[in-house]
């Protein structure tokens, strides 16, 4: 059986639904399966179309939309570069294609093919259309797949329905090393990302009250952009960090902060879990499935920054809550494995072939 995902764009940074697909890619190639990726140059928007003159040629040459650099890639997948996702373009035959984000969604609801159709849907996707257009693509005629209750009850307001399939997670990359209570409860990690819905200022807010209270907290930050300028106190920031050092910084650290207004299935506040950090974040669906307020998280609403550093204060000044939350947090997420996500996407993909 021939899989092809349609990605929305390249793969040579760390993205968190791109890493998804590529888990899943691997354990398809693993048991057996033929299994392509389709990136793009571009897809809708003219500005992507303008820029594609010039992306096209370059990453056909130099091979940048490669993501052996970051990912762990099984060497069988099939990867493909091309200009657009329209179907004249696609150069693999196919039993199954799973769009994979809205855009790539609408190219696939106009292929004239007998494959049979999945849309996984990851997020709410409104940065990319509009909400009305990620909606109405909801009701497309494919197999719905989604990560998270809140988008599954989204679905279901078009009147269609979807599968749910949480995120699995790898415990053999992020695992405890450091003992929850011999950590230095001063030891504070986030994620640093540009865009406006994960709220890094929010959260970067809600550290400079702790830090007033607390000026021996230890912050320290990680993502994919260079490091960022002009904030009001002392960190450390680690730019793509390899596997390694990625396990390190959530086990050298106590608490996990992120302010999120929305995420799909955000995947670093569950490392971290993974790892023993106790987590405080925003009360959002995206969270919703392994952050359970004062249990193994302490959730506080969006944009409200000074209820996020009054949870990281708690967490500060009460060893056992915090040990607490950490350890009912790293036994929680082991739930959530990787071997119960594939079997689940597996039988969605199986009952064409029963």
């Amino acid at each position: 059986m021939n899989i092809t995902f349609l990605l929305p764009c390249t793969a040579e940074r760390p993205v968190g639904g791109i890493k998804v697909i590529f888990e899943y890619a691997n354990r398809f190639i693993e048991d057996g399966y033929c299994v392509n990726i389709i990136m793009p140059a571009r897809l809708l928007s003219i500005k992507n179309r303008i820029a594609s003159l010039i992306r096209y040629p370059y990453y056909l040459i130099s091979k940048n939309y490669l993501p052996y650099e970051w990912f762990e890639l099984n060497k069988n997948v099939k990867l493909f570069f091309v200009r657009n996702l329209k179907f004249k373009n696609i150069p693999c035959k196919s039993d199954i294609f799973i769009a994979t984000a809205v855009e790539t969604a609408y190219f696939l609801e106009g292929y004239d093919t007998s494959a049979k159709k999945i849309y996984f849907i990851q997020d709410f996707e409104d940065w990319s259309m509009s909400s009305t257009q990620v909606l109405a693509s909801y009701k497309f005629k494919m197999t719905k797949i989604v990560i998270s209750p809140w988008l599954k009850d989204l679905v279901r307001s078009v009147g269609e329905d979807a599968t749910l399939i949480p995120n699995g997670f790898d415990f053999n990359k992020f695992f405890l090393q450091q003992a929850i209570s011999k950590r230095n409860k001063y030891n504070i990690l986030m994620l640093y990302h540009k865009e406006e819905r994960k709220r890094c200022k929010d959260a970067i807010k809600a550290l400079c009250v702790v830090k007033k209270k607390y000026p021996c907290v230890n912050i320290s930050m990680f993502g994919v952009p260079k490091r960022p300028r002009g904030l009001p106190f002392e960190f450390s920031y680690f730019r793509k960090p390899n596997k390694k050092l990625h396990n390190d910084l959530y086990n050298n650290s106590a608490i996990f902060v992120s302010a999120s207004r929305k995420e799909g299935m955000a995947l670093p506040p569950a490392e971290a879990m993974q790892c023993g950090c106790a987590l405080c974040c925003t009360n959002i669906g995206g969270f919703s499935l392994y952050a359970k307020d004062g249990f193994s998280a302490l959730l506080s609403p969006v944009y409200d920054y000074e209820a996020l550093a009054k949870n990281i204060i708690k967490l500060l000044e009460d060893d056992v809550c915090r040990q607490r939350i950490a350890k009912q947090g790293n036994e929680l997420i082991q739930g959530f494995t990787w071997e119960k996500a594939y079997r689940d996407f597996k039988n969605v993909i199986m009952q064409y072939y029963r």
